[in-house]
């Protein structure tokens, strides 16, 4: 017996970049904010120049995914290692 397979929802790249921005003020890295603040760097503001450099090359979709992937990744290790106790 065949089975239609299910449908894959389909984002545009700004909905994937909103979800970057998303998954960043989880961890107070907000587009509006300086903070968190640490030595110098204004982690919002850095965040959001970054993320408006690499908007404006109009990077394809599987590409702003794997942004966002690696942005994920960082905030788990970083989460993990710095978990109180360790």
């Amino acid at each position: 017996m065949y089975e239609k397979p299910e449908p894959t929802s389909v984002i545009s790249t700004d909905q994937s970049w909103r979800l970057i921005w998303e998954e960043l003020k989880r961890v107070q890295i907000s587009p509006g904010s300086g903070g968190p603040f640490e030595g110098g760097i204004m982690w919002g503001q850095s965040a959001n120049q970054a993320i408006q450099a690499l908007r404006e090359l109009k990077l394809p979709l599987l590409a702003v995914h794997q942004v966002g992937l690696l942005v994920q990744a960082t905030i788990r290790a970083a989460e993990v290692r710095f978990r109180p106790g360790r």
